[in-house]
């Protein structure tokens, strides 16, 4: 149960930095560089899932995969799908719900950070006793 525990907050330290990463890369390219807010996000995410990612494989989960092409797939199709969710729920969220883009990007990123969190359990366990999805 500790281990667990342990993963989930060193995956919240990471997810909590990526995620600020995301959050400034969003309004420094919509406020700043006056770049869309939905294309600043996918630019801002593009950042932060490189950070994740490193964290991910070092640190958290401490993978040492010798078929890191497989990881990285599985990775990045992951991100790619959290990307996508998290486009079009913010798109709804400012277009729709007419909220602001910041506070809607926090709060997709903290709703999707569980998400994330036992997919990358999965992504980084060995690939000797993966369970695939």
């Amino acid at each position: 149960m500790n281990f667990i525990l342990g993963k989930y907050y060193k995956s919240l330290v990471s997810g909590g930095i990526s995620g600020l990463i995301h959050l400034f890369g969003l309004f420094y390219l919509h406020e700043i560089a006056s770049v869309h807010y939905l294309i600043s996000s996918i630019i801002a995410f593009s950042f932060a899932i490189v950070f994740n990612y490193l964290m991910q494989k070092k640190w958290v989960f401490k993978s040492s995969e010798k078929k890191i092409h497989i990881e990285f797939i599985l990775f990045i199709i992951t991100a790619g799908l959290y990307l996508i969710l998290n486009t079009v729920l913010l798109y709804l969220a400012v277009s729709i719900l007419k909220a602001h883009y910041l506070f809607s990007q926090a709060v997709i990123i903290i709703f999707l950070s569980g998400i994330n969190f036992y997919l990358y359990k999965k992504i980084f366990r060995k690939q000797a006793t993966r369970d695939f999805l």
